[in-house]
């Protein structure tokens, strides 16, 4: 709403959404592991635990300005899945949501190559 604090506003929601979801994402992807035992897993979880932490935001962002799905302001809303007049309000969402998933994975591809290789060429490096 204030002029010149767009990049401001991004870069919060950003953050605020880190601040949300890193914690739990951490936990769901480190503990399984650990208490798995299979220590192979460790680079591979890792990697792309980054490239996900790192690519979600950017593409949350992306997405949002690319294509916007209007939605009913929230203090007019009736429940919490009262997304719009509009029925295919809803549609777009779920699309959004496969989109996501699908940008995602295509982001933590290369982190995850790198491990393969690393893998098949017996360099603990990569």
């Amino acid at each position: 709403m204030v002029p010149g604090t767009e990049r401001a506003d991004v870069r919060g929601r950003q953050a605020a959404w880190l601040l949300a979801v890193a914690p739990a994402l951490v936990v769901l992807a480190v503990v399984p592991t650990a208490l798995s035992g299979q220590g192979w897993a460790w680079p591979w979880v890792l990697a792309t635990l980054a490239a996900v932490l790192g690519a979600t935001p950017g593409l949350m962002v992306w997405l949002s300005v690319t294509s916007p799905v209007p939605e009913k302001d929230p203090h007019r809303r009736s429940g919490p899945f009262d997304t719009g007049d509009d029925p295919s309000t809803a549609g777009a969402l779920a699309a959004h949501g496969y989109l996501m998933l699908a940008l995602v994975a295509l982001a933590a591809a290369p982190c995850a190559t790198l491990v393969l290789l690393g893998g098949l060429w017996q360099r603990p490096a990569l």
